[in-house]
């Protein structure tokens, strides 16, 4: 596994961070979950059935990953906790601003015990600004930094999309990131703090908005449902057996390659083509 050997503690709750860490579980990395006493992570019981077991939603995104409980808020949980940070190469959490420097664990702390530890954070503006008190979730995350705004049909009002962008993608934005300062710490011995905002996550994903906004002289980009833009033909089409079939391209290279499957969408009832 290419992670195989890089620990992670795990702090992060709900979706973005567990997002990150799973991926780095998937790829062979420890990672050990630190929960609250008691209930544990909030996200065990989310979307659960009430019968006491660990819910779906939170087996999806925590497989592959050990767990402990530990009280941040008493000294004792706090001394235990440092210790696994002296044994690890990465701690990662999604808490809102100042929470970790409320136990007296912010990355100042954290690299008096381990230099080249990488801490690795999700915050829902950052961690500095007009906005990086307020806290965010995926569909805040998703509202302001565009996403919303670009999806959806021409004559309506924003759609949300029906994935979690806001949170998994956040999430998937940070292990790139945790990735390049761990590379970096192989090459200098130091570790760092890195960290994505939710909000500037989702306006990365909007890039292509960019470009109609660029060329329509800054006004807001144009919702064009299931088409891509002014090219034409694109939509989707029902095809033979029931199934959607996405006809379009930038050129008409794409759409002549498309032929047989054009063909089977215009293909008539008695199942001759038309």
């Amino acid at each position: 596994m290419k992670l195989e050997g890089i620990r992670v503690i795990d702090l992060s709750v709900f979706l973005p961070g567990p997002y990150l860490t799973l991926a780095m579980a998937d790829h062979g990395a420890e990672v050990i979950k630190v929960e609250p006493p008691g209930r544990g992570e909030p996200g065990r019981t989310m979307l659960g059935d009430g019968g006491g077991t660990d819910s779906y939603y939170f087996l999806m995104f925590n497989s592959n990953k050990k767990a402990i409980t530990l009280d941040l808020k008493s000294s004792r949980g706090r001394e235990l906790f440092e210790r696994l940070v002296a044994g690890a190469d990465v701690v990662a959490d999604n808490f809102a601003y100042g929470v970790l420097e409320q136990f007296g664990l912010g990355y100042e702390r954290l690299r008096a015990i381990k230099p080249d530890i990488i801490h690795a954070s999700i915050k829902g503006y950052g961690s500095w600004g007009p906005y990086r008190d307020y806290k965010s979730f995926d569909m805040i995350a998703q509202a302001t930094g565009g996403v919303l705004a670009v999806n959806g049909s021409f004559d309506g009002p924003p759609l949300k999309p029906g994935v979690t962008f806001g949170d998994s993608g956040t999430g998937v934005h940070l292990a790139l990131a945790v990735l390049a300062a761990y590379i970096e710490r192989q090459r200098t011995g130091k570790g760092q703090y890195v960290e994505v905002a939710m909000q500037d996550a989702m306006v990365n994903f909007c890039r292509t908005a960019f470009v109609a906004h660029y060329l329509t002289g800054g006004m807001p980009a144009v919702r064009y449902g299931n088409r891509v833009g002014v090219m034409c033909p694109t939509d989707l089409y029902p095809c033979l057996g029931g199934g959607p079939a996405r006809i379009g391209g930038p050129s008409a290279g794409p759409v002549t390659a498309m032929n047989p499957l054009i063909a089977c969408a215009m293909k008539s009832k008695d199942g001759r083509s038309r």
